[in-house]
């Protein structure tokens, strides 16, 4: 989903609350991140974040914890660099498929490629031009939604142009994430602006309408930020304040609760928003008692 808007609002986050806005500051990237879409070009495009940024400490950060993070960061980059990978081979498979006139297939290749994809928005926005081309919203003129506005659609016309930039863009991004570490304060800001959009946007009706995947799209969302959650903070987090980490994994609990229903219609809005951005709040706590500033989630796009 294209982070084209301002996400400063109040969530509340336990006994206070949290001002969470999704910033370059909080996610560690570079200035020139921040200054919109670069024009889209053919093949292979230069990495765009800083990531050495992130590692960062802020005031009260002991140096040694963040250490330990970072390693759970990078086993937690090894299970990510596995949905990428079936990311760019499902994106293969669908441009096979849509070439061969084989709708059914490209169809189901779309499907997959699209759950790697959303588990995967915990660290996509580090690279904010690649995530606005491979999964701009509400735009249905390239990336995903390019592709699915043709796909999906009785009589539509091929969308070979839209399938083939969309592979250019994935092998692009396997290639720049392949070669950026992952830190632990890139992770946790992912963790709370991920559940954040999927409260203030998602939870309105979703973005995949046409394809009627929305529901799975909110599903792979949290499937993402459980794995997060689970792989790099929580060990720590039951050690630096039970308090904090019982109350993060009960409200990913209870946002996963809400998106695991059979149809898109009984999914509860209002408390789907409420109890996403109270998650995005309590994950801002977490990364204040571990040391780091409260995350400033500003908008980068």
């Amino acid at each position: 989903m294209q982070r084209g808007k301002s996400l400063g609002s109040r969530v509340a986050g336990g006994a206070g609350a949290s001002w969470i806005i999704l910033s370059a500051i909080g996610l560690g990237l570079s200035p020139a991140m921040a200054g919109g879409h670069k024009a889209a070009q053919p093949g292979i495009q230069i990495a765009e974040s800083n990531s050495s940024s992130e590692r960062t400490p802020g005031v009260g950060m002991d140096p040694a914890r963040e250490a330990k993070l970072d390693e759970f960061a990078a086993a937690y980059k090894k299970l990510a660099t596995a949905d990428v990978d079936r990311l760019v081979a499902n994106c293969d498979k669908m441009l096979a498929a849509v070439q061969a006139n084989d709708i059914p297939a490209a169809r189901q290749a779309w499907i997959d490629a699209r759950a790697s994809y959303e588990r995967s928005e915990i660290f996509t926005i580090k690279f904010p031009s690649l995530d606005a081309d491979i999964d701009s919203w509400p735009s249905d003129d390239t990336g995903f939604h390019g592709v699915e506005a043709k796909l999906f659609t009785p009589g539509a016309p091929s969308p070979l142009v839209e399938t083939q930039m969309l592979v250019d863009k994935v092998h692009t991004l396997q290639k720049v994430f392949n070669g950026e570490p992952l830190y632990a304060h890139g992770v946790i800001v992912g963790i709370g602006a991920l559940a954040f959009e999927l409260g203030e946007g998602k939870a309105q009706g979703g973005e995949s309408a046409i394809s009627g995947t929305s529901l799975n799209d909110m599903q792979h969302n949290v499937e993402g930020i459980e794995l997060a959650w689970s792989t790099v903070f929580s060990a720590t987090m039951q050690k630096v304040n039970q308090g904090v980490a019982g109350r993060v994994e009960k409200e990913i609990a209870e946002v996963k609760q809400l998106v695991n229903v059979p149809s898109l219609t009984q999914v509860d809005s209002a408390q789907l928003q409420a109890k996403a951005e109270m998650l995005a709040g309590s994950v801002s706590d977490a990364a204040v008692e571990l040391g780091w500033p409260a995350p400033d989630f500003t908008d980068s796009d």
